[in-house]
């Protein structure tokens, strides 16, 4: 649009509108932000919000979700996934507190099947070795560790897509 507007308007002209626009869009995601702490209070959540904050948060449908114990404390930690492809889903993860409370610890991209919790720890919580398809032919093995907020890529190689079945899922359905 701005490209057909370029002969009618000046160059100066068509940066303000570009950063009106920017501006605008900008408000619009604080403002929805904003609306989703007022709605929810992310360090203790029931477990009956979890769906809905995720649908909020994302603007996605949910793929799917499952449970797995992330700090070996003995309560299962639940993912829920959305974005769901042929590679893998962005997970959010939230950290259960008891009681059918939980916290939001930040999201993941791994595949369901081809995950391994490991038994080295970060700040409180296991590593996790995951492996998502690239392509046909090959793929990403990743190992993400919680820095304290949530968890980072901290080394990602590419390998071919016959080594994936290496890992252990550590799944709990």
């Amino acid at each position: 649009m701005l490209q057909y507007l370029g002969g009618i308007m000046s160059q100066k002209l068509q940066y303000i509108v570009f950063i009106f626009i920017a501006l605008t869009f900008s408000i619009s995601l604080s403002i929805d932000a904003k609306s989703i702490e007022k709605k929810f209070n992310k360090s203790k959540l029931d477990i009956s919000e979890l769906h809905e904050f995720v649908e909020l948060t994302s603007s996605e449908t949910i793929d799917n979700d499952f449970e797995v114990d992330l700090n070996d404390d003995g309560k299962l930690e639940k993912l829920i996934g959305v974005t769901c492809g042929q590679g893998g889903c962005g997970y959010y993860c939230f950290k259960n507190l008891g009681k059918q409370k939980y916290k939001f610890i930040g999201t993941i991209w791994l595949h369901r099947m081809a995950f391994e919790v490991l038994k080295t720890k970060h700040n409180g919580f296991n590593d996790i070795l995951s492996y998502w398809h690239s392509n046909v032919a090959e793929g990403i093995l990743t190992r993400d560790e919680f820095d304290g907020k949530e968890y980072r890529t901290k080394v990602s190689i590419n390998i071919e897509s016959k080594f994936f079945n290496i890992l252990r899922p550590t799944v709990n359905k």
